[in-house]
């Protein structure tokens, strides 16, 4: 294969990354990290669908900017649901 062909992440698998804060492997990580610092504004590079980084959001009221080269886990991470402030 081409490096090329490794320019985006297939979006069967950003489908996959589980969405469910209660059951996702980062929340018990989020929350260690958050009972030590306060987040006051949060930039997630490669933010994917955002998953990860809407768990800090919902726990903080933060503002939170996501960046990803990938259009279809942008699309998917500007979901209200989601709660990014910003995506680009």
């Amino acid at each position: 294969m081409k490096s090329q062909d490794y320019k985006l992440f297939p979006p069967k698998y950003i489908d996959e990354i589980n969405a469910e804060i209660d059951s996702n492997y980062f929340t018990p990580v989020w929350e260690e990290v958050l009972s030590n610092i306060k987040i006051e504004k949060l930039l997630d590079v490669g933010c994917g669908n955002g998953v990860f980084s809407s768990i800090v959001k919902k726990k903080t009221g933060c503002e939170l900017v996501g960046v990803d080269g990938n259009q279809y886990a942008l699309e998917l991470a500007s979901r209200s649901e989601i709660g990014f402030d910003e995506v680009r």
